[in-house]
């Protein structure tokens, strides 16, 4: 919230919980070398902890119209402003699961790119999100 307080507000703690149990259950502990979740299940975490990225982060998606091979016009945006709130659990936990604010809809993406170091971002990403692809590059 102290990064982008515009969008990342109180009604995402629910995200916010379950991305810190998460990371958790995928860290080892330092008493026993191993993870919570091998512990508990004797098999090996289906995610890593390089999976994991910043919650809150500023992510841009490719269009679906991209993704599935089209093409658009040279100048038009390729890409949409999301937000990360996690990863997605119900089929690959490898995937992100995005939050896009102009539709209010949480999502699994696969084309992404992160900006977890908040370059990026400068106000609401609702008032002009043409300017924040060119910075992260």
């Amino acid at each position: 919230m102290g990064k982008w307080p515009a969008v990342i507000t109180k009604d995402m703690w629910t995200f916010a919980l379950c991305h810190a149990v998460h990371v958790h259950n995928s860290s080892i502990c330092k008493d026993i070398s191993t993870t919570p979740y091998e512990t508990f299940t004797i098999k090996a975490p289906h995610i890593t902890v390089p999976d994991f990225y910043v919650f809150g982060a500023p992510t841009y998606v490719l269009h679906k119209e991209l993704q599935d091979g089209g093409s658009f016009r040279k100048w038009q945006q390729c890409a949409w402003l999301g937000i990360i709130v996690g990863n997605y659990t119900c089929h690959s936990n490898s995937n992100p699961l995005i939050f896009n604010p102009c539709s209010t809809h949480f999502m699994p993406q696969f084309q992404v790119v992160y900006d977890e170091y908040f370059h990026t971002v400068t106000g609401s990403p609702l008032s002009d999100p043409s300017g924040y692809l060119e910075k992260l590059f």
